[in-house]
């Protein structure tokens, strides 16, 4: 066997299998336990829902509905729909969370699905740009609340 500044390539075969030397690696990142996960989430719900003026409850049994209808429906979607449909809603009557996520569902974006129920281009961009920061807080902490 060849040396390599003294030392054989069998020492460091050793070396490198040692206990010791494998306890030297950095330790794993912890993930979040389940029960955290959980915790979170319903924490994140209920903020949510509470900013909506409904209850988790309520909140929670409309977004199973709408996954139910549109698998790859994301929350951050469902939740700004909700926050258009409640703000626009009173003035817009077409304007409502089913019709919202109807269009996403066809394909359609958001913008496109609100000119299509008769918001102007600025009026639907403005609805889109404020319902933003409500989809973002919901995509920080789960894409799909606890079932």
């Amino acid at each position: 066997m060849s040396k390599l500044m003294g030392i054989s390539f069998a020492s460091l075969l050793l070396l490198c299998i040692h206990p010791l030397a494998q306890a030297q690696q950095p330790a794993p990142k912890e993930k979040k336990s389940s029960a955290a996960k959980v915790e979170t989430q319903r924490v994140t719900l209920a903020g949510i829902a509470s900013k909506l003026g409904t209850t988790p409850d309520v909140l929670q049994g409309q977004w199973t509905a709408a996954r139910t209808a549109n698998p790859t429906l994301k929350f951050g979607q469902f939740v700004g729909a909700t926050v258009i449909a409640r703000n626009l809603g009173p003035t817009h009557p077409k304007v409502t969370t089913a019709a919202i996520l109807a269009g996403v569902k066809n394909g359609s974006t958001v913008t496109k699905t609100l000119e299509a129920l008769g918001l102007s281009v600025a009026d639907a961009k403005k609805a889109r740009a404020d319902a933003r920061e409500a989809e973002a807080e919901a995509e920080r902490y789960s894409a799909a609340p606890v079932k």
